[in-house]
């Protein structure tokens, strides 16, 4: 402890006061043998005090242990150090996350990051010690109650460690929006937590109803057009089949039937050609419909000559 200068106790203080060597293990040696003086280099910073005269082999004994403290101090301070640069990590990636992460128990949401409190509308205070299903429509999109889903996908997740599913949420306003939930089971300071990923899908649920209601029309507008073709191969069939028909009656009977009969056959064949053509008319008519260049002509007509002649079609 005695020494020209400075004595062992401001040796012992300017050690621990540099931040690298603040966990130096010191051992003073002296022969002052008065408690006082043990005390202060208690006080400085000592971690052991010897009085002189002393045993070497006790000596040695005591540097083994404090070596031994010291290299088990090393590890636990570097895992500590190693655990706050992981949580600082996970706390960076958790707060700044474009998809909502809540941490639930059970069902009661215990945390959650800022894009949580961005897609629900909502303060911290608001949604923190809620539950989740306060956040959700009573029923999902299969008409099956929210509560007992969730309670069945909370079961998946903790059996199979992870379960994705297309979830109806609620926002703190009553507004609604289409989500994909993620829900994996975590350990936190030994403490085990529901992880729940919220991707809005909103907009690609949108397109994907957009895209259905396309491919509907689309199937619609083609049965309808196999109808049509269906039904106008018909309509064709019918004028030509009664202008092929008398016009072979006439070449058939042409030097047997008398005029009045012939006349008959052509009446037959004409009226049956301007069927045709009106029907051929109609099919253009369709086409410039589709095309957008139909022209409308509005007039009067004898809607009991229209029925009969459709009827005697």
């Amino acid at each position: 402890v005695i020494m020209p200068g400075i004595d062992g106790y401001e040796v012992c203080q300017k050690i621990k006061n540099i931040p690298i060597l603040k966990t130096t293990k010191i051992l003073i040696l002296s022969s002052k043998e008065v408690i006082e003086d043990k005390l202060k280099g208690y006080e400085v910073g000592a971690d052991d005090f010897i009085v002189k005269p002393f045993d070497s082999s006790e000596l040695l004994a005591k540097v083994k242990v404090f070596l031994r403290l010291k290299t088990e101090e090393d590890k636990r301070r570097k895992t500590e150090e190693e655990l706050k640069s992981s949580e600082l990590k996970y706390r960076t990636l958790y707060a700044q996350a474009n998809d909502s992460i809540l941490l639930l128990n059970q069902s009661i949401i215990e945390d959650c990051n800022n894009r949580t409190l961005d897609l629900f509308k909502c303060k911290t205070e608001e949604i923190v010690n809620a539950s989740f299903l306060s956040y959700s429509t009573k029923y999902q999109y299969d008409k099956k109650e929210s509560k007992l889903i969730f309670t069945d996908k909370i079961k998946n997740a903790i059996d199979s460690n992870c379960c994705t599913f297309k979830w109806l949420c609620k926002k703190k306003d009553g507004s609604l929006f289409d989500a994909e939930l993620k829900i994996n089971q975590i350990e936190i300071e030994e403490k085990k937590y529901l992880q729940v990923i919220i991707k809005d899908i909103s907009k690609q649920k949108q397109t994907e109803d957009a895209l259905k209601k396309a491919r509907d029309i689309a199937e619609k507008a083609n049965n309808m057009r196999t109808e049509f073709l269906a039904n106008m191969s018909h309509e064709l069939r019918t004028p030509l089949h009664g202008i092929l028909s008398f016009s072979q009656f006439g070449i058939k009977k042409i030097d047997s039937a008398g005029n009045d009969k012939l006349l008959g056959y052509f009446s037959r064949i004409n009226s049956s050609g301007k069927k045709l053509l009106e029907i051929l008319n109609d099919i253009l008519d369709m086409a410039r419909m589709a095309s957008g260049k139909t022209s409308y002509n509005f007039e009067k007509n004898d809607l009991k000559f229209i029925v009969d002649s459709a009827l005697f079609e």
